[in-house]
């Protein structure tokens, strides 16, 4: 492949990768709990560009996520937690432990802590559970579920020293699959009856949906352009 192509082809697919997660972070500019994702572009040489003595002509693209405080907003919700601080509330799913700061917390039919999506939440002491048909049920502060005036447990909450070898499994989940120790975070707290919305803004995740998109065209007029040269010289010879 021309070397032109090669570079144009290869910021191309720089630019998807920008597109994808630019769309994803403006999907979810409103969703609890979501941790934005963001995208190191460099480029690198390869055996040959060295061979050659040329400049690099690929690109690289790296996945990150911008673990950082989310902004706090009052819920109607009793059953709505925010975390200040570091760390991750706790849920059981299928595949083992997951960890999110989504706090947005429903009851099953058998009145188990869930998330939306229906993933027990982990207490301190194990599962919290309240009796249908008992009082009403809240999250107060400190992260303590309450029924009727009485205790039901408290939400668990961990940390990890290394949040970026987290893999997320879903918009709000994390999964632990390099079996780092998972730590308490003695300086957090949670807060009942709030949320945590992302930090990063819905027009920024549309900034950057509209700069990926123009360096993707960029790139396509790039190898037209080629091409259209290629073509030229191949009917002269």
């Amino acid at each position: 492949m021309n070397d032109g192509i090669h570079a144009a082809a290869s910021s191309m697919a720089a630019s998807m990768a920008q597109l994808e997660i630019a769309t994803s972070n403006a999907v979810h500019a409103s969703t609890p709990g979501y941790i934005a994702r963001g995208l190191s572009v460099r480029s690198f040489e390869t055996a040959l560009d060295r061979e050659l003595g040329r400049e690099a002509s690929l690109i690289r693209v790296e996945e990150s996520t911008r673990f950082a405080p989310g902004v706090i907003t009052t819920s109607t919700s009793p059953l709505a937690a925010a975390i200040r601080g570091e760390g991750f509330f706790v849920v059981d799913t299928p595949q083992g432990e997951a960890y999110t700061r989504n706090g947005d917390f429903m009851l099953d039919a058998d009145g188990v802590l869930t998330t939306r999506a229906g993933y027990p939440v982990q207490g301190a002491n194990g599962q919290l559970r309240a009796q249908p048909g008992a009082g009403a049920v809240e999250i107060r502060d400190g992260g303590i579920l309450v029924q009727g005036g009485q205790v039901l447990g408290s939400l668990r909450l961990v940390d990890f020293a290394d949040k970026q070898a987290l893999e997320r499994s879903a918009e709000t989940l994390f999964m632990n699959r390099t079996g780092q120790r998972a730590t308490t975070p003695e300086a957090s707290s949670v807060k009942g009856r709030v949320l945590e919305l992302p930090a990063e803004k819905g027009v920024a995740g549309l900034v950057g949906l509209i700069a990926a998109n123009r360096e993707f065209e960029s790139a396509q007029r790039v190898i037209s352009t080629l091409n259209k040269s290629y073509e030229k010289l191949v009917g002269r010879g």
